[in-house]
C-alpha cells in the first residue's frame, strides 16, 4: 500500500497550527494561579514584614497605602473568556521590574504571564503612579515650604538661605531609531537626562525628565519648567533675608549647582579649582557639603530602584514613564519610612570641584563673595579648618 509521507507531514503541521490558534494563552500560563510567583508568594511575604520590605522595596504599610491610592485606576474587569489580573499582582509586577531591572521575558517566566501583558502592565501602572503621586509628592512649593527647606539645609549642611541642590543624572537607554547622536552623551553611551532639584533630606522637590543625553545640564536647567519659572519669578521664592548671626545686608535665597552651571544671583557654583585662597577653599567646602544632597538622592534612588542601574530596553516614551514612577516612589517611601541623614562632612573634599569654563553675572559674583566672607567670619564653624 502506497503512503504519501508528504501529505501526512502537511496534515500534522496544519493540526499543530490550528491547535496553537485555539489557545488564548500558553498552556503553562494557565497554571499561574497555582505556580505563578504572585499566587505562591504574595500572602506568604505578608506574614514576614522584613522579607516583604526587602522584596517590594517598601514596608507592608506603605504598600497597602500605595495600593489603596491607585487600586481603582489599575483595576480590570473579568471577561467571558479570561480572568483579569488583580491590582495587587499588577503592582507587584511593576515594583519587581523597578526594583530589579529584570527583563519583561524574565518577569513573564516568574509570573507565568505573557511578555506583552507584562510590558502593558508596567507601562500602565507607572503612568498611574505618576498621575496619582505627583501632586502629592512633588507639589509646587509655597513660600512657607521654601523657608522650611532652607531651615533644614542650614541645620544639616550649615549653608543658609539655600533652597535646594540641582544636578542631572544620565539614565542609560537603548538607542532610539533614527535619533542619530542626539541621545549619545559625553560618557559614551545613549541616555536621557533626569534633572532634579533635591532638598537636604534627599527628597526631590522638582524633576525634569526626557532631555537628550547630549545636552548639557546648564541648557536643560535653562529650558526646564523649573528654570523658566525661576527666571519669571513664579516659584513663590521668599524675599531676601539676612544670614544667621550676620549684620550685613540681606541676601537672596539661592539654589546650588556644580561647576557646569552659570553663576547667578539665585544660583551658586563653586570657585574654579585654580590657585584658591583660604576663603575660596572654605566656600567650596561648604558649597560641596550642601550640593552633595542631590548626589545622595540620585544614589538612593538608583540603589532602591535598580532598573536605573542598567540600560532600559524600551522606547523613550515608556522610559520617561518608568523614571517618573521611580522619582515619585522615592519620595513616597522616604517620607513614610523615615529619613536617615548621615553627616556628609567627612565625604567632602575639594577634589570634587573640577576646573571648567563658566559664566558669571556681576550680581551672582557679589552674592558668592558675600558668602565667602561670611563663612570665614560670622558663619565660621569651629571644626571646618581641619578639612580644608
Amino acid at each position: 500500500m502506497f503512503v504519501n509521507i508528504l501529505a501526512i507531514h502537511e496534515a500534522l503541521e496544519e493540526d499543530e497550527e490550528s491547535s496553537k490558534r485555539k489557545n488564548w494563552v500558553h498552556p503553562l500560563n494557565l497554571k499561574r494561579y497555582h505556580l505563578g510567583q504572585f499566587h505562591r508568594l504574595y500572602l506568604e511575604y505578608r506574614c514576614y514584614p522584613d522579607k516583604f520590605k526587602k522584596y517590594f522595596r517598601m514596608s507592608l504599610k506603605s504598600f497597602d497605602e500605595l495600593l489603596s491610592l491607585i487600586r481603582t485606576k489599575i483595576y480590570k474587569k473579568d471577561t467571558n473568556y479570561r480572568r483579569a489580573i488583580e491590582p495587587e499582582e499588577r503592582l507587584m509586577i511593576t515594583l519587581r521590574f523597578l526594583a530589579t531591572g529584570a527583563t519583561y521575558g524574565t518577569l513573564s517566566e516568574d509570573f507565568l504571564t505573557g511578555k506583552s501583558t507584562i510590558s502593558a502592565i508596567v507601562c500602565e501602572t507607572c503612568s498611574v503612579l505618576w498621575e496619582i503621586l505627583m501632586p502629592l509628592e512633588l507639589p509646587q512649593p509655597t513660600e512657607e515650604m521654601w523657608i522650611n527647606i532652607s531651615n533644614t539645609f542650614y541645620k544639616k549642611t550649615d549653608y543658609p538661605n539655600c533652597l535646594g541642590a540641582i544636578d542631572g543624572k544620565h539614565v542609560r537607554i537603548r538607542k532610539p531609531a533614527h535619533s542619530g547622536s542626539n541621545f549619545y552623551n559625553y560618557k559614551k553611551f545613549f541616555s536621557i537626562v533626569l534633572f532634579a532639584l533635591a532638598d537636604a533630606n534627599c527628597l526631590f522637590t522638582a524633576v525634569d525628565i526626557g532631555s537628550c543625553g547630549r545636552e548639557a545640564d546648564s541648557n536643560i536647567f535653562k529650558n526646564s519648567n523649573l528654570g523658566k519659572m525661576i527666571a519669571l519669578g513664579q516659584l513663590n521664592i521668599p524675599k531676601s533675608a539676612k544670614l544667621p548671626n550676620s549684620s550685613g545686608p540681606e541676601q537672596p535665597y539661592v539654589f546650588i549647582g556644580d561647576e557646569a552651571f552659570s553663576l547667578k544671583s539665585n544660583l551658586m557654583r563653586p570657585f574654579p579649582n585654580r590657585n584658591l585662597t583660604l576663603e575660596q577653599r572654605t566656600y567650596n567646602f561648604r558649597h560641596c557639603r550642601a550640593r552633595r544632597c542631590v548626589e545622595c538622592a540620585f544614589g538612593i534612588l538608583s540603589n532602591k530602584w535598580r532598573v536605573l542601574h542598567s540600560s532600559i530596553n524600551t522606547d523613550v516614551k515608556n522610559v520617561i514613564k518608568i523614571i517618573q514612577a521611580t522619582c515619585v516612589l522615592h519620595n513616597f517611601v522616604r517620607r513614610r519610612e523615615g529619613i536617615n541623614f548621615k553627616d556628609q562632612l567627612r565625604t567632602c573634599s575639594l577634589r570634587d570641584v573640577r576646573t571648567s569654563r563658566f559664566v558669571m553675572s556681576t550680581s551672582g559674583q557679589r552674592v558668592r563673595d558675600f558668602y565667602k566672607e561670611y563663612f570665614v567670619n560670622e558663619g565660621k564653624l569651629d571644626w571646618q579648618n581641619r578639612y580644608i
